[in-house]
Parts: structure tokens; C-alpha cells; sequence
């Protein structure tokens, strides 16, 4: 008797927990279209006029901004409006075409038109990537030969500047003999004045033993223009004045002023499945008109998971200020496997279709 009279005691408890766990799993943002559909869900954020709301039941879905008639979020989020002006909180309609917004230590909530909205949860101040490439190719047998490669970049990109470390380090092995060893490594830093227009300063450090290079360093400045910024598609040019210090080791040293270029385009294809990339660099010597070098890295890079992917590469670099004995072109064909960091990678996906559905 006496534990049944615990039980029955219990039970109203017992219901009232189950109802309080039921509640909190139902509830959930909610966006309602102009043509009266509702869609329950968590909003993951809005930019370039498309809301994306996360379901349980078909995954991300991406709604465009003027296709929403009100939301309404369970819990809070960041809201920015075109004049800059921007709060957290839950927010919820009041009347067509406008939204009001319930801060947690405000006492009264924020009314705004939805057509002032510009971005709901905006990405992270900064964005970041670290990518590691890795190649080997050894062949033993009537062929005894090993060749290493790797490369790495990073880069980080606030509002106003944008920082970058590059390197690459090749190195090969003829029946155990060392026959190459070269490495290319720039250090980058640009201050964009506008969305496009930016101005660069950049150092250029580069070896290559048998070629009697010991050290080429480059030092210079210069313009700019990034004509697309985006996780899934970008292009800039720049160009500008350098100096140019070479180091052999029995060549002769030399110091010339040169005109440095440089081409940055990559873009991601088939619903992000493989990533297309071109960068080439060069300097033309103001001192003689006839020394040239470029270096080009073209190809394509096919994500395997969301951390590691494949590249196929081809490296085609001229260099008509090598000695006599040294051929002018070197071309190199590199398949790597690659590893990935950073919170720009992440936002491919999403943000190439948001713009799909914006053009």
C-alpha cells in the first residue's frame, strides 16, 4: 500500500515532467511565407536577402527574404538592419511587414520593418583558413627515385585587412642523390580601402640549390582589386613596384628594381564537389627587359571529407634569369592530399547556394 500510494503521489509530477520535456522538444522557429506556408525549424541565419532555416524533416532549406511574410525565433539572435543599427534577442511579428525584437535586459522591444533587415546571425568578424598539401612519389625498382612536396597557406580576413603566409618546398632524390631542392614562400598583408580596392604589401623569398639560387628575396607594394570575395568563387589582380635582391653561389649577386603581378582566381563546381584554382605570379626587371619569371599553380581540388581533400596540380614556372646551364622552364605535375582548417571553408556549401539563388 504503501508504495502505490508513492506512485499514485508521484504520478501528477511524473506527467507534468513528460509534458515540460514534450514542450521543450516542439518548440522551434518559425517562418511564415506570403502565400500563408509555415516552416518550423531552427533559423540559422540571413545574408544577401535569403533566410536559411534548418528542419528535422529535408535538412537546410534557403528561402528568399521577400517570399517571408514574419518569423518568429525561440531563442535569441543577432538581427542587423541596413542603417547599421543591430540587437539580440527573440523576435516575433506584430504586424505585416514588421518585426519586433525582445532583448533580455531591454524594457521595451525593438520594432522594425523586415524590409530593413540585412542579416540575421552574421558570420564571425574574422575569417580564418589553414589548408596543408602533402605529396609523395617514390619508385624503386629499375627506377630508384623519391620525390617530396608540400605546400601550405594562411590567411586570415577582417573587414579592412587581410593577412597571408604561403610556402612550398619540393625536393627530389635520384638513387639516393639529392637532385633538387627548392622552396617559394611569401608572407602578404593587404589593407582594402574599399569593398574591391586594396593596397599590399608583400615579401617574396625563394631557393633553389641547383639552379645556384641561395636566396631571391623580393620586397614591395602596390594596388590591388579583389573583383569577387566569396567562400565559393574569387579573382584578384595585383600589381606594383619591387625590389629584387638575388644570392648565388657563384653567380654573381645582383639588386634591380622589377614590376611584380599576381592572379588569384578559384572557383568551386558541381555543387561544391570539386574546386577549380589558378595563381600565377611574376616579375618583369625594369633593370632588363628580357628577364622574366613566372610562377603558375593550376588546378583542381576535390574535397573528400569535410576536413581532407585531393589535388591535381600543374606547376609551369619560367625563369630566364637562371645560368646558362639551367633550363629556363620547369614544369611539374603533383597529385596531394590536403588538410583543412578555419571557419571560411565551412560557409562553401551554404553561401554558394545562397548566391545561386541570388543571381
Amino acid at each position: 500500500m504503501k508504495a502505490s500510494r508513492v506512485i499514485f503521489l508521484m504520478l501528477p509530477l511524473l506527467v507534468l515532467l513528460v509534458f515540460a520535456v514534450g514542450l521543450k522538444a516542439v518548440r522551434a522557429d518559425e517562418v511564415r511565407l506570403q502565400n500563408g506556408d509555415r516552416i518550423s525549424g531552427t533559423i540559422v541565419r540571413m545574408g544577401n536577402n535569403v533566410l536559411t532555416i534548418n528542419t528535422p524533416y529535408a535538412g537546410d532549406l534557403f528561402i528568399k527574404w521577400d517570399a517571408i511574410a514574419a518569423i518568429a525565433t525561440d531563442s535569441s539572435v543577432q538581427v542587423g538592419l541596413s542603417d547599421d543599427t543591430s540587437a539580440r534577442g527573440v523576435v516575433f511579428p506584430v504586424e505585416d511587414g514588421k518585426l519586433s525584437l525582445k532583448a533580455e535586459k531591454a524594457e521595451e522591444p525593438w520594432t522594425f520593418d523586415m524590409d530593413d533587415v540585412e542579416v540575421i546571425n552574421p558570420p564571425p568578424d574574422y575569417r580564418w583558413a589553414l589548408r596543408l598539401n602533402a605529396g609523395v612519389d617514390i619508385e624503386k625498382g629499375n627506377t630508384d627515385s623519391e620525390e617530396y612536396h608540400l605546400d601550405t597557406r594562411f590567411f586570415v580576413r577582417t573587414e579592412k585587412s587581410r593577412y597571408t603566409v604561403s610556402a612550398e618546398l619540393d625536393k627530389e632524390y635520384d638513387s639516393g642523390v639529392l637532385t633538387e631542392n627548392s622552396s617559394f614562400s611569401l608572407l602578404k598583408y593587404d589593407h582594402f580601402f574599399t569593398k574591391k580596392w586594396y593596397g599590399w604589401l608583400a615579401t617574396v623569398l625563394e631557393t633553389d640549390e641547383f639552379k645556384d639560387l641561395n636566396l631571391r628575396s623580393v620586397v614591395g607594394a602596390g594596388p590591388g582589386c579583389q573583383f569577387i570575395e566569396s567562400p565559393s568563387r574569387n579573382l584578384g589582380i595585383e600589381i606594383g613596384p619591387v625590389y629584387v635582391s638575388e644570392d648565388y653561389d657563384e653567380g654573381e649577386d645582383q639588386g634591380y628594381g622589377a614590376v611584380s603581378w599576381r592572379l588569384d582566381y578559384d572557383q568551386y563546381f558541381w555543387d561544391n564537389r570539386a574546386q577549380f584554382f589558378h595563381w600565377q605570379y611574376g616579375l618583369w626587371s625594369m633593370a632588363n627587359s628580357e628577364d622574366v619569371a613566372i610562377y603558375t599553380r593550376t588546378g583542381f581540388r576535390i574535397p573528400l571529407t569535410k576536413r581532407l581533400s585531393a589535388t591535381l596540380q600543374y606547376n609551369w614556372d619560367m625563369d630566364s634569369t637562371v645560368g646558362s646551364g639551367d633550363e629556363e622552364i620547369d614544369e611539374r605535375f603533383l597529385f596531394t592530399l590536403g588538410w583543412e582548417l578555419g571557419n571560411y571553408g565551412e560557409q562553401i556549401s551554404q553561401l554558394s547556394k545562397l548566391e545561386a539563388m541570388r543571381d
